[in-house]
C-alpha cells in the first residue's frame, strides 16, 4: 500500500527507531518504502496523473532519509540516480520545453566528448536573471513556468547535489562536474532561490577547478613516460604530443571556466551591495557563502598561477566572509591555502637571494 495514511504510520515507526538509535531498522523501513513507491510510480496507470507528483516528492524525501544512513555507497549511488531518473523523466514529460532544452544538451555533451574536448559553460549569475528588490532582497527575474518541477523542487535539488557529492567521493570528477553543470542550469529554470544559484555556481567553480588539477596531473604523468621511453617511434611519439596538446587544452578550459563561475559571483555582489549586508537577516546563508567561496576560490586560483599578493589578500577576504556566516569548512581550507602563500614567498625570497648572490 502507498496511501499516506500507511506510509504515514510507516515513517512514524523509521523515526521512533531513529530516536531509539536503531538505525539499520529504520533504514529497512525506508529501503522498503522507497522499493513500494518506485514500483507503483514504474507501473503504467497505476497513479493517477495528478497524484504522481505528490508521490515523487515523497519518494525523493524517504530517498535522501535513507542516503543518510546507508553504509553501502555503490548501492546508495545507484538507488539515487534510478529515482533521480524517474523525477527527472516526470519533469521531461510535463514540460515539452525542457525537453526540447535536454535534448538539446545531451547533443552538446556527446559532442564534446567525441573531441574529447571540455563542456563549454556560461554564467548564470547576472542582471538578466538575477535582481534585488529595493530593500537588497534578492528575486529571480525570469518568466519561467517552473510549474513540471512541483511540489518537489526542493527535494530534486537536493538529491542532485547528493549525487554529486558520490561522484566526487569515488574521485569521478567527470561525472561530477557534468551532473552540476547541468543543476546550476535547471536551478535558474525551476526558479530556485537566487542565493542557492549563487552557491550552485560558486561549488561548480570548485569541480572545475578540481577537473583543471586533474589534468594537469594527467600532462605532468605523460611528459614522464615521454622522457622515460627512449624506444618511441615517430608515431607514438606523435601521439603523445597530440594528447598533451589536447590535455593542455583542456586544462586551459577548466581554469577559464572556473574563473569566470568565481568572478560572476564576485561582480554581481560588488555590484549590488544590499546583498552583502543582509546576509545575516537572511536564514538562508547560501548568498553570503557563495560571495566568500567565489573570494577563496580566486584566492586560489591566484596562488596557482604565483601571483602570490593578490592571492594572499583575496584568501584573507574570504577568511573574513566566511567569519561572517560562521563557514567553518571554508575557514580551514583558506587557512590551508594561506599557509601555502607563505611557503611560496619564501621559496621565492630564497631564489631571489641565491641569484642576487651568482650576480
Amino acid at each position: 500500500p502507498i496511501s499516506d495514511e500507511y506510509t504515514g504510520i510507516q515513517l512514524k515507526v523509521a523515526e521512533m527507531y531513529e530516536k531509539l538509535g536503531m538505525f539499520e531498522e529504520a533504514h529497512t523501513i525506508y529501503v522498503e518504502m522507497l522499493y513500494r513507491y518506485f514500483d507503483a510510480l514504474h507501473t503504467p496507470e497505476r497513479v493517477s496523473e495528478e497524484k504522481r507528483p505528490h508521490l515523487i516528492q515523497k519518494d525523493l524525501r524517504v530517498l535522501i532519509k535513507s542516503l543518510e544512513m546507508s553504509k553501502d555507497v555503490a548501492t546508495a549511488k545507484r538507488d539515487l540516480l534510478a529515482h533521480l531518473l524517474l523525477a527527472q523523466e516526470e519533469v521531461l514529460t510535463r514540460s515539452p520545453e525542457l525537453k526540447k532544452f535536454f535534448d538539446r544538451r545531451r547533443e552538446k555533451i556527446t559532442a564534446a566528448s567525441g573531441r574529447h574536448a571540455v563542456e563549454e559553460f556560461e554564467s548564470f549569475v547576472n542582471e538578466d536573471n538575477i535582481q534585488l528588490d529595493q530593500d537588497g532582497y534578492m528575486i529571480l527575474n525570469l518568466q519561467k513556468d517552473s510549474s513540471a518541477w512541483e511540489p518537489f523542487k526542493e527535494e530534486f535539488f537536493t538529491a542532485r547535489d547528493l549525487y554529486t557529492a558520490y561522484c566526487l567521493s569515488s574521485k569521478d570528477i567527470t561525472s561530477a562536474l557534468s551532473c552540476k553543470l547541468t543543476t546550476v542550469e535547471w536551478m535558474v529554470m525551476a526558479d530556485m532561490p537566487p542565493g542557492q544559484i549563487l552557491l550552485s555556481q560558486a561549488n561548480l567553480g570548485s569541480l572545475l577547478y578540481l577537473q583543471a588539477e586533474r589534468f594537469e596531473a594527467q600532462i605532468h604523468q605523460l611528459k614522464l613516460k615521454r622522457n622515460e621511453e627512449t624506444s618511441l617511434n615517430p608515431g607514438q611519439d606523435k601521439n603523445i604530443i597530440q594528447a598533451l596538446r589536447q590535455l593542455h587544452r583542456n586544462r586551459d578550459s577548466c581554469f577559464e571556466m572556473a574563473t569566470n563561475c568565481y568572478q560572476s559571483v564576485i561582480k554581481f555582489a560588488k555590484k549590488n551591495h544590499k546583498l552583502r549586508f543582509n546576509a545575516k537577516d537572511l536564514l538562508d546563508p547560501s548568498a553570503a557563502q557563495a560571495i566568500a567561496l567565489s573570494t577563496y576560490g580566486m584566492g586560489v586560483i591566484n596562488l596557482h598561477k604565483g601571483v602570490l599578493a593578490k592571492a594572499e589578500r583575496l584568501l584573507k577576504d574570504s577568511i573574513t566572509l566566511a567569519r561572517e556566516t560562521d563557514f567553518q569548512e571554508l575557514l580551514k581550507e583558506a587557512d590551508r591555502e594561506l599557509t601555502k602563500v607563505s611557503k611560496a614567498k619564501e621559496t621565492k625570497l630564497k631564489q631571489e637571494g641565491k641569484e642576487i648572490a651568482s650576480n
